[in-house]
């Protein structure tokens, strides 16, 4: 998914100027599958491969606003770890949170992640109806306004989600079943090559 989003990534980080993310939910946690940023950050503020709360991000409330199932589970099982003072909290906190997501299109982070900075993203919705994953934006909050760059931002989420959806999609199991293929038994037979009695 990484290499089909790319391009999306790069078109958004080309026209904003601003610290561009791709992520995806594992398990209760934002899992940034590339992250582009401007030549003045020095240190980047996000890293590939960084894992944050789902609920502590933009993307991840972006992915959760837009697959109840997952919402469901992550208001009911996730630990509400605050990594600011403006980190969510509560439960009913972070409902009322999605529900806006939900309804903008995008989610907001306001210094939730990191203090000093804001952000936004908006899902990409796969072949399911459900977001598989969220491109973000980012930015110091002087300098960085994430109502400049919502429509963008939705625009080029929903033309990543065109995309994915051409994607062959991978079989479901049916529920019981492995994917593995079970090895097959061998005989035991003796040194000699003889069954043993």
């Amino acid at each position: 998914m990484r290499k089909v989003l790319k391009p999306f990534l790069l078109e958004l980080y080309q026209g904003t100027g601003h610290v561009v993310t791709l992520a995806t939910a594992e398990g209760h946690m934002a899992r940034f599958l590339d992250v582009l940023y401007p030549h003045r950050f020095t240190d980047a503020i996000l890293r590939t491969a960084e894992e944050v709360p789902l609920h502590c991000t933009a993307t991840g409330k972006a992915i959760l606003a837009h697959d109840p199932a997952a919402a469901e589970r992550y208001l009911r099982e996730a630990e509400l770890v605050r990594l600011t003072r403006n980190s969510i909290g509560t439960r009913r906190e972070l409902d009322r949170d999605l529900i806006a997501a939900r309804l903008r299109g995008v989610a907001l982070d306001a210094e939730e992640h990191l203090l000093g900075f804001w952000g936004a993203a908006a899902p990409v919705i796969g072949g399911r109806g459900t977001a598989v994953a969220a491109l973000g934006l980012a930015g110091p909050v002087r300098g960085f306004e994430p109502a400049e760059h919502v429509a963008r931002l939705r625009e080029i989420a929903r033309a990543a989600a065109a995309a994915v959806r051409r994607l062959p999609e991978r079989p479901v199991p049916p529920p019981g079943t492995t994917l593995f293929r079970e090895p097959e038994r061998t005989r035991a037979t003796g040194p000699d090559g003889v069954d043993p009695p």
